[in-house]
């Protein structure tokens, strides 16, 4: 018998946690948005991310088959979220830390050569991580063979090799000088502190 959080949706739990957050906000990669994705709303409720992280390995299986060797997870929300589809397609699983020059392998993680990867992340905004993370994979001798995020948020799909999702939402971000929220006075905050930030 499922339980109640497997039988709702997937757009229905991340509503139900709060995850999606509006107002406006300066996002990781520097541009500005009317929307924030939170992931740790997902990543602090261990039983909705195993189900959504089952979901996520379904998707993964009709579309790659047998062909992955290895799960590889990019810090920070990446490497919750690749653990968990590592466990669940019975694949072991590295992960990326961050570095000044972008990403790398610490603590005696490798990738044997050759190994077919897959890169698990949370939320896919400008695919600059993602780009990082492959970099860093086949510097390591590994080979990329998909890349799967729980939410793509990107409004141009074309930016980047294919990527599955769990879930997409289309939404507008913007260069902070062509902001229009900066154009009409709405505060602009950090959505990991929750502060304001002044502009100058």
């Amino acid at each position: 018998m499922k339980t109640d959080i497997e039988i709702k949706s997937t757009e229905e739990l991340l509503s139900e946690l709060g995850v999606m957050k509006t107002g406006h906000f300066v996002l990781t990669s520097g541009r500005h948005s009317s929307f924030y994705f939170e992931k740790f709303r997902i990543l602090e409720r261990p039983e909705t991310t195993s189900v959504l992280c089952a979901r996520m390995a379904d998707i993964i299986k009709k579309k790659a088959g047998p062909k992955i060797d290895l799960v590889c997870g990019p810090a920070t929300g990446g490497m919750i979220l690749a653990f968990e589809v590592a466990k669940i397609l019975r694949l072991g699983c590295v992960y990326l830390e961050k570095s000044e020059s972008g990403f790398c392998l610490l603590r005696g993680m490798r990738i044997p050569i050759g190994a077919k990867t897959l890169i698990v992340d949370d939320v896919l905004t400008t695919g600059k991580s993602l780009d990082a993370a492959h970099k860093a994979i086949v510097e390591a001798g590994g080979s990329v063979v998909l890349k799967a995020v729980m939410i793509d948020r990107r409004k141009a799909k074309d930016s980047l090799d294919a990527v599955l999702a769990l879930y997409t939402a289309q939404g507008e971000d913007y260069l902070p000088d062509q902001c229009p929220l900066c154009t009409a006075d709405v505060p602009l905050v950090d959505p990991k502190t929750g502060r304001e930030i002044l502009r100058r």
